[in-house]
């Protein structure tokens, strides 16, 4: 019978393993002394091929490659957060890859507890949103530009609607555009152009 239930043990950790490797984000199984007892081949890739469990290494010497845990606000600590809500949590976080470069990710935590309600482990999901928030600052900026460029322009210019059957309605109009025509601003929205 024990080795039955090892033969399952074993089958169960293989399968797992085959389940999160096939994840296309980063996905940890890290027990509350920080030691990292299951990863899947993206952390692996990420992190310079080391394998985190044969290596016996905690979540902060894979992710930050760091001989002490995270701490404080800038850096919070989703399983220090896990270990006091027991709650999961989700929040952003600063990595480093096995080149020192900094990736920006979103990290999703969930705790696995025991029957008595303790965290046993915590199963850490893990995406790089360092592109995609380039991008939205990207954005940011060349909409702060546009807007500001809108407004301080010396001609008089309209955003209106295109479709039907709201065509020719003004969406938004500059301050030159208000002062020309005799209008505020929340008084020509809804008007149409003609």
């Amino acid at each position: 019978e024990s080795i039955q239930r090892i033969n399952l043990v074993e089958t169960s950790h293989d399968y797992l393993q085959s389940v999160i490797d096939n994840i296309g984000d980063l996905v940890l199984v890290i027990d509350p002394k920080y030691k990292v007892a299951l990863a899947n081949k993206r952390v692996m890739e990420l992190y310079g091929g080391t394998d985190p469990v044969k290596k016996g290494l905690c979540c902060y010497q894979v992710s930050h490659h760091r001989d002490k845990p995270c701490a404080g606000e800038k850096e919070p600590c989703p399983l220090r957060i896990i270990l006091k809500t027991k709650s999961p949590v989700t929040l952003t976080h600063t990595h480093h890859d096995s080149k020192g470069n900094k990736i920006l990710m979103e990290i999703n935590a969930t705790p696995i507890l025991n029957n008595a309600g303790e965290v046993v482990f915590i199963i850490e999901t893990c995406r790089d949103i360092t592109e995609r928030t380039r991008l939205q600052e990207a954005l940011r900026e060349s909409e702060a530009r546009y807007r500001s460029l809108f407004e301080q322009s010396g001609d008089a210019i309209f955003l209106l609607n295109t479709k039907t059957p709201n065509a020719g309605k003004i969406l938004s109009a500059n301050k030159i555009a208000c002062r020309m025509h005799g209008y505020t601003k929340k008084e020509l929205l809804g008007l149409n152009i003609t």
